[in-house]
C-alpha cells in the first residue's frame, strides 16, 4: 500500500508540473484574437493538396512570424532514459552512452503559413487589373507594377544528432544519491522549398507574367528603373533600383539548403532518489543546462537554429519507476515517469518585426527616407533614398522564456532482465517567447550586415512616386513635351500596408489654369491637361504629413520591470511624431509563439549480461504531432549503445 502511495504521490506531482507549464505557455494580450488560437489555427493540413491561407479575421488579428525557433534536439527524454538496474550494490557505479539521431519534419504547410501566413505566396504588382486584395504588393520587393506571380514555400527541417550520456551513482556516498552529464551535436539543415532542385535551389514558381516592365520614371527614382527579374532574385534582396540604393542587410530568403553544426546542449543533472527498491524509485533532480547552439540569423529566413537559443537554463524535475507485474520468473513489466521543468533566462539577441497592422511580411515594406523641411509648407522633405523596411525592423532585443517541460511516460517489458521493449509518450511545451526591445542609437550590426540609423525618419512609400515632373502651361493646355524640372515628391501613405497602396497623407492638389505644374508618374508627358478648375486636379503633388513619419525610439525608457512585453506597451517601442504614443513594431511578430506537442515511441535494446561489464545497444523509433503551426512535427530514429559497471 506504501508503495502504491509513492507511485500515486509521483504521478499526481508530474500532472500538476504539466499543468503548471500548460497555464505558463498560454499569452494574455490585447489581441481578439489570442495567439494561442493563432497558433493552433488548423486551416493548414498537409493532407491536401490545396494551399493553406490564414483567414481574413486572423491575418487581422494575427502574426505571422520572422524566427522559428523549434525544439532543441537535448529536449527528449524519450531517448535520454537510464534504464533500471536490480543488480545494484552499495559501491560507485555508472553508466556510459553514445548514440545516433536522426530526425525530419513533415508538416511544410504549417510550418509555412507560421512563417509567412501562406504556403503560397502570391505577388501583384499595384497597377495589375483587378488584383488580388491580399496579395502582396509586389512593388516593395523590387518586382514591376505589372508582375503576377505565386511562389510555393515547403520548408523542411533535418537534424543529425550525436548523443553522448553519462549517469553516476553514489551510492557508496549517500544511498540514492546520483549525477548525469549529457550532450549532443546537432547537424541541422534547412531547406525553405524542399521541392526544388537542389543543383540550381529555385523554388516552384506557379506563374509569372508581366514581371519585366520596367518602372516608370519618378516611381522607384528619377529615371525609369528597372525591376527584379523573378521573385527569387527580389527576395534575395540585392537588387537595386531606383532611389534604392541599399540591398537587404537582413531577412533576405535562401533557397539552398542551409546548415549549421552545434553542440545542442550540455546538461549537469544532480538528483537523490528519496525511496528506491527493487520494486521502484521515487526522486527529484535539478537541472542546469549550459548556453550553447546558435541564436537566429537575421541575415537570412528561416535560419537553422540548434539548441537552446544560448540561454542558460535552470529548474528540476522528478523521476519515478514502479514494476507494476512480475510473473515470479523472469518477466516484468514496469511503468515510469520522467519529466522536468527548465526556465530560460535572458539573453540579447537580434529580432526581425512587422509594422503593427500592417500584415504579415510588412517588415518588407517600402520606406522614403524623410529630412526636416526647408519649406514652411512642409514638415518633412522626402531625402532622395528608399529603404526596404526589413533594414529599418530589425532590433536588438532581450528574449526569455519562462517555462519549458519535458516529461515522458514510458511502459517497459523485460525479459531475463536483458531484452527490453518499451512503448510511451512524451510531452513537450515551451511558454511563448517574452520580448524587449533594447534601447539603441546605432544601427544593428551582424556579421557585416548593418541596418539603418533607428534615430532616421522614414515614411511608407505606399504607391506614391519619388519624383513629380514639372512642365510649362498656357492656360490648360501644356505647351511643351519635355518638363522643365524634375522635383523630389514627397508623398507617403501613412495607412498602406503590404497588400494594398493606402491613401495619399494629406495631398497638395493643383489646379489649372496655371503657368507651370508637377506631374508623378501616373500622367507623364499628358499632351492635353483637361480644362475646367475641378477637372483640372493634376496631382498629389509635394506632400508631407508629421503623422507618417517613423521618429526615433522612446530612448527615455529602458528593458526594465516597467517593460512588461504586453502588447499594449510602448517599452523601447518607436512613436509616431504627432505627440501622441502609438506602437509601429508588432512585437509579436519577432518572438516564437508557445509549443506544445505529442510524441509516440518505441524501443527495443539488449544487454549482455555475461560480461563483467554489462555493454547494452538499443534502437527507437518516434513521431511528435502537434495541433498549433507553429510546432515543428517531427518523426525521429535512433540507435545507441553503451556500457552499464
Amino acid at each position: 500500500m506504501k508503495q502504491f502511495t509513492r507511485l500515486f504521490s509521483c504521478l499526481s506531482l508530474m500532472l500538476a508540473l504539466l499543468g503548471a507549464g500548460s497555464i505558463a505557455s498560454k499569452n494574455n494580450n490585447s489581441c481578439s484574437v489570442s495567439l494561442d488560437d493563432c497558433s493552433k489555427n488548423r486551416s493548414c493540413d498537409d493532407s491536401s493538396s490545396n494551399d493553406c491561407r490564414l483567414t481574413s479575421s486572423l491575418v487581422r488579428s494575427c502574426a505571422c512570424h520572422s524566427t522559428l525557433i523549434g525544439r532543441s534536439a537535448h529536449d527528449n527524454t524519450a531517448y535520454f532514459w537510464v534504464a533500471p538496474r536490480k543488480d545494484l550494490d552499495c559501491d560507485f557505479n555508472g553508466t556510459l552512452e553514445l548514440g545516433v539521431e536522426y530526425t525530419r519534419s513533415f508538416s511544410s504547410k504549417g510550418l509555412a503559413q507560421c512563417l509567412f501566413g501562406s504556403n503560397a505566396l502570391h505577388f501583384q504588382g499595384s497597377q495589375v487589373v483587378g488584383r488580388d486584395a491580399n496579395a502582396l504588393i509586389a512593388d516593395n520587393f523590387g518586382l514591376s507594377q505589372n508582375c503576377d506571380t505565386t511562389l510555393r514555400i515547403k520548408p523542411m527541417v533535418q537534424n543529425f544528432n550525436l548523443h553522448f550520456a553519462t549517469d553516476w551513482r553514489f551510492s557508496n556516498w549517500v544511498e540514492g544519491l546520483y549525477g548525469q552529464v549529457n550532450f549532443t551535436f546537432s547537424h541541422q539543415k534547412r531547406t525553405l522549398a524542399s521541392e526544388s532542385n537542389s543543383s540550381d535551389c529555385t523554388a516552384a514558381i506557379q506563374t509569372s507574367t508581366g514581371c519585366a516592365t520596367p518602372f516608370p520614371a519618378g516611381y522607384m527614382g528619377a529615371a525609369a528603373a528597372n525591376p527584379a527579374p523573378d521573385v527569387k532574385t527580389a527576395l534575395g534582396g540585392q537588387t537595386l533600383f531606383g532611389d534604392m540604393n541599399t540591398a537587404w542587410a537582413f531577412g533576405k530568403f535562401r533557397f539552398c539548403d542551409q546548415t549549421v553544426n552545434r553542440v545542442a546542449g550540455v546538461s549537469l543533472i544532480f538528483g537523490y532518489n528519496f525511496w528506491q527498491s527493487d520494486c521502484g524509485h521515487f526522486g527529484a533532480f535539478l537541472r542546469y543546462v549550459a548556453p550553447t547552439g546558435n541564436t537566429p540569423d537575421p541575415r537570412f529566413v528561416f535560419s537553422p537554429v540548434v539548441g537552446n537559443g544560448k540561454h542558460h537554463e535552470i529548474g528540476g524535475g522528478i523521476t519515478a519507476g514502479y514494476e507494476v507485474w512480475n510473473n515470479g520468473c523472469n518477466q516484468t513489466l514496469g511503468l515510469y515517469l520522467d519529466g522536468y521543468i527548465v526556465t530560460l533566462l535572458k539573453k540579447c539577441q537580434i529580432r526581425s518585426f512587422d509594422f503593427a497592422g500592417k500584415g504579415c511580411l510588412s517588415r518588407y515594406m517600402l520606406l522614403k527616407a524623410l529630412k526636416p523641411s526647408a519649406n514652411t509648407a512642409f514638415v518633412y522633405d522626402y531625402a532622395g533614398s528608399l529603404v526596404n523596411g526589413i533594414n529599418f525592423a530589425t532590433r536588438y532585443t532581450d528574449v526569455k522564456v519562462n517555462v519549458k517541460g519535458d516529461a515522458t511516460l514510458r511502459l517497459a517489458y523485460t525479459l531475463d532482465e536483458a531484452f527490453r521493449v518499451a512503448v510511451g509518450y512524451n510531452l513537450y511545451g515551451q511558454s511563448e517567447e517574452k520580448l524587449c526591445l533594447k534601447p539603441n542609437n546605432k544601427p544593428v550590426t551582424y556579421k557585416g550586415a548593418q541596418g539603418v540609423d533607428p534615430n532616421a525618419l522614414y515614411g511608407f512609400k505606399g504607391c506614391n512616386g519619388t519624383n513629380c515632373f514639372t512642365y510649362a502651361l498656357n492656360g490648360s493646355n501644356q505647351t511643351t513635351a519635355t518638363p522643365v524640372v524634375i522635383n523630389s515628391l514627397n508623398a507617403t501613405s501613412s495607412n498602406a500596408t503590404i497588400t494594398s497602396c493606402g491613401t495619399t497623407d494629406t495631398p497638395v492638389t493643383t489646379f489649372i489654369p496655371l503657368t507651370s505644374a508637377c506631374v508623378d508618374w501616373k500622367q507623364p508627358n499628358a499632351l492635353t491637361i483637361p480644362t475646367g478648375t475641378a477637372q483640372g486636379t493634376l496631382v498629389t503633388a509635394n506632400t508631407s504629413d508629421p503623422a507618417i513619419a517613423i521618429a526615433t525610439p522612446m530612448s527615455s525608457r529602458s528593458c526594465s520591470s516597467s517593460c512588461n512585453d504586453s502588447s499594449s506597451s510602448d517599452c523601447g517601442m518607436t512613436t509616431i511624431t504627432t505627440g501622441t504614443t502609438a506602437q509601429v513594431l508588432d512585437l509579436r511578430s519577432g518572438k516564437a509563439p508557445s509549443q506544445l506537442s505529442h510524441k509516440g515511441f518505441v524501443t527495443f535494446d539488449y544487454t549482455w549480461k555475461d560480461c563483467d561489464w554489462l555493454p547494452y545497444l538499443g534502437v527507437g523509433v518516434e513521431a511528435e504531432g502537434s495541433g498549433r503551426r507553429c510546432t515543428v512535427k517531427q518523426w525521429g530514429v535512433w540507435v545507441k549503445g553503451g556500457i552499464q559497471f
